[in-house]
């Protein structure tokens, strides 16, 4: 990586940790929030700690949450006799789930520390299990955070993250969002750069990056993971030009409906909630880039 590549990273990653300084408060009440947003976090939440019973790992496993935000998935985890290590790139964020195990009688079983996702500075093949929820469409260099999350798993362990969706269904029906028409967008916007008819707006909170199903498998391959298992979630809201078309009582029925569809693996709409779940497992003798 070039010096300049790697200066605007690190500028990059500054904006999204000084806007989530901001946000402790809300990630700490976000799980007990009723509403139909907070209902998808509480639902991706749920989906991450169910497949991880389901891999019925030994007791006092060791596991990484990175990103632990408020510390609620670590603290869990814990409760579920797993030894995890919560790492945040938010100093707050950290003191909060430091703050939460210690309220749980968990202190010895939640370790805490200021990381950046793309330097883990643990060792190589560390933990039976990588967590990383809503973390990824926020980094400047996602895939090189996935190859540090693939360093540190042990052969044939798992890491499991979340990402945004960028063939979202309330994108694609939403002519203003819609990722179909963004070489359209893309062009026109630049025409009237030129004739000095619009300027780049300044850009005040860092935006989450979206990828499709297909990119985050080429992602994960690239650093010797391969997907196990996947899941849509999340249908809200619908709008038509950024404006929401239903009341938010009506989106909510929309959601459910849909999202009972989706996990029933209906043809295409199990690919178009607004997020994906993903659970890939560390590849044996893989040689990265093979594929």
């Amino acid at each position: 990586m070039s010096l300049r590549a790697a200066v605007s990273t690190e500028e990059a990653q500054r904006r999204v940790d000084g806007y989530f300084a901001t946000q402790v408060s809300a990630w700490t009440e976000i799980y007990n929030y009723p509403g139909l947003v907070p209902s998808i976090y509480q639902q991706r939440l749920s989906v991450s700690l169910r497949w991880i019973e389901e891999l019925a790992l030994a007791p006092d496993e060791r596991l990484l949450d990175v990103g632990c935000g408020a510390g609620l998935a670590a603290v869990t985890l814990a409760q579920r006799g797993f030894l995890v290590d919560a790492v945040d790139s938010v100093g707050d964020m950290v003191r909060r789930t430091r703050q939460a195990a210690a309220e749980a009688g968990l202190a010895q079983r939640v370790t805490t520390a200021v990381e950046d996702a793309h330097h883990l500075t643990f060792p190589d093949a560390t933990f039976r299990l990588v967590l990383a929820l809503g973390v990824l469409p926020w980094l400047p260099a996602a895939r090189r955070a996935l190859g540090e999350m693939a360093r540190v798993v042990r052969p044939d362990g798992y890491v499991l993250v979340s990402a945004d969706n960028r063939w979202r269904l309330t994108d694609l029906l939403d002519p203003w969002r819609s990722p179909a028409l963004d070489p359209i967008k893309g062009a026109a916007a630049a025409v009237l750069r030129q004739l000095g008819l619009r300027r780049r707006p300044p850009q005040r909170e860092p935006s989450p990056q979206a990828v499709s199903i297909a990119e985050l498998d080429r992602w994960l391959w690239s650093v010797g993971l391969s997907r196990v298992k996947t899941t849509t979630l999340g249908f809200a809201h619908f709008t038509c030009f950024s404006r929401h078309l239903f009341t938010g009582a009506t989106s909510a029925k929309f959601h459910r409906a849909l999202q009972r569809w989706a996990d029933r693996n209906v043809p295409l709409i199990r690919w178009l909630g607004n997020q994906h779940i993903v659970l890939a497992q560390k590849v044996s003798n893989h040689r990265a880039g093979a594929r």
